[in-house]
């Protein structure tokens, strides 16, 4: 078991594109112990100092961010010259996983608790979007990846969005450029597909997006390919939530529309 100073990594559970995900231990004294994640970004990309700042990003914004439905970042640290995250270990799932299991189940995401996921993420949202910091105003943050591989769900009930390292802040090391693009294609919103300026409202309709996938089991825009999939999304062409799921409550499908509305 390898050491990065007071925490003592157990396992690898996840390999990311940016970041390995590991099981850890802090340690502390009198025998102190306590589970955590640890994210160490690859030696591969290292050494490209925007993916590091997009590391420190990560952590800088995260850490000012302490609100029960945000998977909390504990610390930064620096281990053989690699940059590392220890972040709060949420025991469950995410819901991509949660979804997956579900379709191949062939079971149906109660709708009841697809709306509170929803309301949840709502909380994390309006939260981050309002944070300031010493009466400067608003931060400027907006997440630009809701989509549910980063919402946790634990064995509690809990919900939390995670993985704030494409974030947008005002003060952040490095800025997306006009017309670049970063986050999964099919949660994005028209204006993110496009490269175009972002604002709270992209995460909005990215919520959207994913609470229409949750009460119908299918994806607005899904295509043949991850292009035809871009196209489809920043044209905002998407079937109406109650025309692939007619049993859908009407105040339901209008607050996805609403969500989802393309202006």
């Amino acid at each position: 078991m390898a050491k990065h100073g007071r925490y003592k990594i157990l396992r690898r559970v996840a390999d990311g594109g940016m970041a390995e995900i590991f099981l850890a231990t802090q340690m502390g004294r009198e025998g102190f112990q306590k589970p955590v994640i640890l994210k160490r970004i690859h030696s591969t990309i290292y050494a490209d100092p925007q993916f590091r700042n997009m590391f420190i990003d990560e952590a800088h914004i995260s850490m000012s961010l302490s609100h029960s439905n945000i998977a909390q970042v504990l610390d930064l640290g620096v281990s053989a010259g690699r940059y590392f995250l220890v972040l709060e270990l949420v025991d469950g799932w995410d819901l991509g996983r949660i979804l997956h299991r579900a379709a191949t189940a062939g079971v149906r995401l109660p709708r009841e608790l697809a709306l509170y996921v929803g309301a949840e993420i709502c909380r994390a949202l309006a939260y981050a979007h309002s944070k300031a910091m010493d009466g400067q105003g608003p931060l400027g943050i907006v997440h630009r990846d809701v989509s549910p591989h980063n919402v946790l769900l634990s064995e509690q009930g809990e919900v939390k969005l995670t993985d704030f390292g494409i974030a947008k802040a005002m003060n952040k090391r490095e800025h997306t450029g006009t017309g670049v693009v970063k986050g999964k294609v099919a949660f994005m919103s028209p204006e993110q597909a496009l490269g175009k300026p972002i604002d709270a409202r992209s995460d909005l309709f990215s919520l959207g997006t994913m609470l229409y996938l949750m009460v119908t089991r299918a994806r607005p825009f899904e295509g043949p390919s991850d292009l035809e999939t871009l196209l489809r999304v920043q044209k905002g062409d998407f079937p109406a939530p109650e025309e692939v799921a007619p049993d859908l409550p009407p105040e339901v499908a209008a607050v996805i529309s609403r969500a989802m509305r393309r202006d």
